[in-house]
């Protein structure tokens, strides 16, 4: 029998040197796709009203957890609800994302319950009230569009321009109510009285401070010219970022003094991260009615303190001088 191939050229097997060296490995390289994370899920029912705030707590506890190189999408699972295309536009709509987050302040909450009590007072006068379910479809809406959908639900004979400028005067009222935390008037009458610089660093509104500020005017005297609010043309993004403790720490003008001299105080996980990427130290005093314990891991966000009250802290801790009592 004769071979067909009697000759037959013989090659090495080339394996290719694909080991990673200090010179060619890359740890700042992102994988497009396996850092994109899309979760589903199914609510209860096809037309439930909680569906966009389901979405949203779900959408929350991923951005705690997971590490903030991963894209995530939430998604009603197709087929599931009834208003599925408008859900997952407003479950990924970035502001809306950005509200929910900032639900732990306990200043963004209280804030959004003085919004409910000034629209409920105006709707008593039509013995109308303001349920649940509107409220939901009005969350992260503008002014505008919330009232559209107020008014649609409730039926009420009020024109949208009537109704703005009826809550607005209820709101002037509301929001005079805000209160001081516990400690805070005697921690800030003590550094101002020991000529130690303090400043404040506030998400709201210029406007909307003033208001909240009316009860209060010889606390906040004491910090003179150095508010810096949400609102602030300076101020570029908003907490996490750094930019608002970076601008607050400017107007102090602070020659010589570098960035981890100075002192945050904050309650909300948001004003926690932002001052930690000022390369600030922060205090953290988390409200427990909008923080469970859960929510506090244990490198707390980067705080290097986390108290009950402001009630406890201890400014000697600090290199500051110690309360006279």
């Amino acid at each position: 029998m004769q071979k067909i191939n009697a000759n037959p050229v013989v090659y090495n097997k080339s394996i290719p040197d694909r080991r990673v060296d200090f010179a060619t490995y890359d740890d700042t390289f992102v994988d497009l796709i396996d850092s994109h994370e899309i979760f589903e899920f199914t609510p209860t029912i096809p037309h439930c009203s909680m569906a966009t705030l389901i979405g949203l707590s779900i959408r929350v506890c991923l951005i705690r957890n997971l590490p903030s190189r991963f894209k995530i999408d939430v998604k009603v699972r197709s087929g599931t609800h009834n208003s599925e295309a408008a859900i997952n536009k407003q479950l990924n709509d970035k502001e809306r994302v950005s509200a929910a987050l900032e639900n732990s302040n306990l200043l963004e909450v209280d804030t959004e319950v003085l919004y409910s009590k000034a629209i409920q007072l105006v709707l008593d006068d039509y013995n109308a009230t303001l349920s649940r379910e509107t409220a939901i479809k009005m969350i992260g809406q503008d002014t505008n569009t919330a009232t559209r959908i107020l008014l649609d639900d409730t039926r009420i004979s009020i024109s949208p321009q009537d109704f703005v400028a009826r809550v607005d005067e209820a709101k002037l009222v509301l929001f005079k109510q805000a209160r001081l935390i516990d400690g805070a008037e005697k921690l800030v009458t003590h550094l101002h009285k020991n000529n130690i610089p303090i400043s404040i660093a506030t998400c709201s509104p210029r406007s909307f401070f003033d208001i909240k500020a009316s009860n209060h005017k010889p606390f906040f005297k004491l910090f003179g010219e150095n508010i810096t609010c949400g609102d602030d043309p300076t101020v570029h993004n908003l907490k996490p970022y750094p930019d608002i403790y970076s601008v607050a720490k400017n107007k102090l003008c602070l020659s010589g003094i570098c960035d981890r001299q100075c002192l945050v105080f904050e309650d909300a996980i948001n004003g926690v991260r932002s001052g930690v990427a000022a390369n600030m130290n922060v205090v953290w005093i988390p409200d427990k009615r909008f923080c469970s314990i859960s929510d506090i891991p244990d490198h707390k966000h980067g705080a290097c303190e986390m108290l009950s009250s402001l009630l406890d802290f201890v400014p000697e801790k600090y290199g500051l001088p110690p309360y006279d009592d």
